[in-house]
């Protein structure tokens, strides 16, 4: 196993433990070495999100999604940022975007229908149409 991927499961197992100090640290040294890690940038991203730092967050994340645009997870988790921001139009793009790179990711409806709470529709409503009329 590559010291990359020890370093991050590593990473990954403190922050599920709420360790997020600890993980920042490792995810910034595998940044250093390989700035074009998609896990470490979207993994550091979701720790600024839960530091409230939103705009570093989405700007790690978004570099994670140019890295590897076929990983569902980076968009349902920038979706929710989006969404909590009050950019509704790219949360509704983003969580479709993982519906259709992983048709059975029950939590992405979830996104998707909360959004669509938020807006007043119902999901099968072109919930763009509504994104104007609504705050997160």
């Amino acid at each position: 196993m590559s010291a990359t991927l020890d370093k991050l499961k590593q990473a990954m197992s403190l922050q599920l433990k709420g360790q997020l100090s600890d993980a920042e640290v490792i995810y910034q040294q595998i940044l250093l070495s390989e700035p074009d890690n998609a896990d470490a940038n979207h993994l550091l991203g979701l720790i600024r999100s839960e530091q409230d730092k939103n705009e570093e967050a989405i700007s790690l994340i978004e570099k994670a999604i140019g890295i590897n645009n076929r990983a569902a997870p980076f968009h349902y988790n920038i979706a929710g940022i989006y969404r909590r921001v009050g950019r509704l139009s790219d949360a509704e793009r983003e969580f479709r975007l993982a519906i259709d790179l992983k048709a059975d990711y029950g939590e992405t409806y979830q996104g998707l229908g909360e959004l669509a709470r938020i807006l007043g529709v119902s999901i099968e409503q072109d919930v763009s149409a509504n994104v104007g009329s609504a705050t997160p």
